[in-house]
């Protein structure tokens, strides 16, 4: 159970000869926040929220 970064840390990402590779061993594990790739002005002012709905090729959308 991970219940803290160092948990993180501690994770097989893959075996090299027989050795482990932490995730330790290629970064760095620490509390961040999300990068913003960009901001839906409403009106010229503000933010708000948009969604984009899809629906696959043949699908039934009355369903």
């Amino acid at each position: 159970m991970i219940t803290r970064p160092k948990d993180i840390e501690q994770i097989v990402v893959t075996n090299r000869n027989g050795i482990p590779v932490h995730i330790s061993d290629v970064g760095i594990v620490r509390f961040g926040s999300p990068k913003r790739f960009g901001a839906m002005p409403k009106d010229g002012e503000g933010k708000c929220v948009g969604g984009i709905a899809m629906m696959l090729k043949g699908a039934n959308a009355a369903l």
